[in-house]
């Protein structure tokens, strides 16, 4: 399967969306117009400034796990580290935001420890058109 982009809504002219993505490897989710294609947030003329991890869902053999972070390389930070084999939170409806100020701009990256397992993360982007 890899990483797929189940859904990609831009809404209106002020570019506020969801971006629903499914993954069982690691991978990553970018504002850049550069970025592979089931890897770039944007839709066609949209501009994102800031994007949100509303919802995880998840699923992972014993010894399995994924991480998320917002970033790059080494400078990543953690949001999220899954515990168990499987698991759902919903942020946006708890009212909490996993990420940092000044982070939200920054690509949104999700690791599989080790092992099989899925993820699926839905993600609030907004911005301008």
């Amino acid at each position: 399967m890899a990483q797929v982009i189940t859904v990609n809504q831009s809404k209106g002219s002020i570019g506020a969306g969801a971006l629903v993505v499914r993954s069982d490897a690691t991978g990553f989710i970018s504002t850049s117009v550069n970025a592979p294609v089931n890897s770039t947030a944007n839709t066609a003329g949209e501009t994102i400034s800031k994007m949100y991890v509303s919802e995880i869902i998840w699923t992972c053999h014993a010894a399995a796990g994924w991480t998320i972070t917002r970033g790059n390389g080494v400078g990543a930070n953690t949001l999220y580290a899954t515990h168990g084999n499987n698991g759902h939170i919903d942020f946006k409806s708890s009212g909490m935001r996993l990420e940092a100020p000044g982070s939200e701009g920054a690509n949104i990256n999700f690791t599989l420890a080790s092992g099989v397992g899925t993820i699926m993360l839905k993600i609030h982007k907004s911005g301008g058109a």
